[in-house]
């Protein structure tokens, strides 16, 4: 599959209103083509941070959001060097342009926090929002599912094995499904925090949260190895008398199949209900103080700002005076 047919969506991240919707109507094309490469680059998805060529979550929230209102260039965030080491809180958002423009990450990042918060106290924005992730989810669950179906068919999981083994470790096809199903159910959770009027007759996340725990553990429990360096004769061993206590590694494979079928026959449902009442994640980055965090859940904060803005930017102006230094959305 060409780069260009690729539709690329992260599982946890959010975008503006009007972005999901677009990517939610590209997702159907996607789902009726299935093949190794889509299938592989999903399950990388799934893998997240495990994976090796996976980010860590480093920088600013501004990296990648603001921009020069001299230039038009992007604005970077760096610390200063305090003797031997940063001091993140004096760092500066800097310009890659012009270099005219240079603002404090603290005080930056403060006023992105304003905005956001502005932004999500708007009843009717947060209501288009919900919506609006919800059929992003609701997409990505679609395509999971897909991907699971095609990978079903063994030749066809064992070549998606073969393009992932080196990329990022997988070295079974068990082990790529556990990873799908673990993310899925993530979806599933996050989908039904979002839903604001849940139905009383749904089915409740306990239920689906012991079905994935039930194919999690016996995965880890009896075919899952570690990495190849610290294999040992014991532990292969231990898998082999695992296989046997159920009757031989067919059996156990069977039974296995068994709580995979369950699992992804759950995640069919559309309505789910969460006795548990979990909070979203973005109440937590809400509550924290950007300012005096400049580094703690950049990815989120990040992906927050960029839902508040939607399809406009921000620019870092200069004020009078050297000291002083704003973020504006650019009208």
């Amino acid at each position: 599959m060409r780069e260009s047919d690729s539709v690329k969506v992260p599982f946890t991240e959010c975008w503006g209103v009007t972005t999901l919707r677009a990517r939610a109507r590209a997702w159907e094309g996607v789902l009726r083509k299935v093949d190794a490469e889509l299938a592989a680059e999903v399950l990388r998805r799934a893998k997240g941070p495990e994976a090796r060529e996976v980010k860590p979550d480093t920088g600013y929230v501004g990296d990648g959001v603001l921009s020069c209102a001299e230039c038009g260039a992007a604005v970077i965030g760096a610390a200063a060097i305090r003797g031997w080491t940063p001091d993140l809180l004096a760092a500066d958002y800097d310009c890659t342009g012009c270099g005219k423009v240079h603002a404090p990450v603290a005080k930056a990042d403060g006023e992105l926090h304003d905005l956001v918060r502005a932004k999500w106290s708007d009843a009717a924005w947060v209501a288009a929002w919900r919506v609006a992730t919800v059929e992003e989810l609701d997409a990505e669950l679609a395509e999971a599912r897909a991907v699971h179906e095609w990978c079903l068919d063994d030749q066809q999981a064992h070549e998606v094995a073969r393009r992932l083994s080196r990329a990022v470790g997988y070295r079974e096809p068990w082990w790529s499904m556990y990873f799908l199903a673990k993310h899925a159910v993530e979806v599933v959770n996050r989908r039904t925090a979002l839903r604001e009027n849940q139905q009383p007759g749904a089915r409740s996340l306990q239920e689906l949260r012991a079905a994935s725990s039930a194919f999690g553990s016996m995965y880890l429990d009896t075919m899952h190895r570690p990495n190849p360096l610290l294999w040992t004769p014991s532990h292969n061993r231990q898998l082999r008398a695992k296989a046997r206590a159920y009757g031989g590694r067919k059996q156990r494979n069977a039974r296995l199949a068994e709580l995979d079928a369950r699992l992804w026959e759950l995640l069919a449902e559309r309505e789910w209900r969460d006795p548990d009442l979990a909070a979203l994640w973005e109440d937590q980055v809400l509550a924290d103080e950007w300012a005096k965090s400049p580094q703690t859940q950049v990815k989120r904060r990040r992906a927050m700002v960029v839902a508040a803005v939607g399809d406009g930017r921000l620019a870092v102006r200069r004020r009078n005076g050297d000291e002083a230094r704003i973020v504006r959305p650019e009208e």
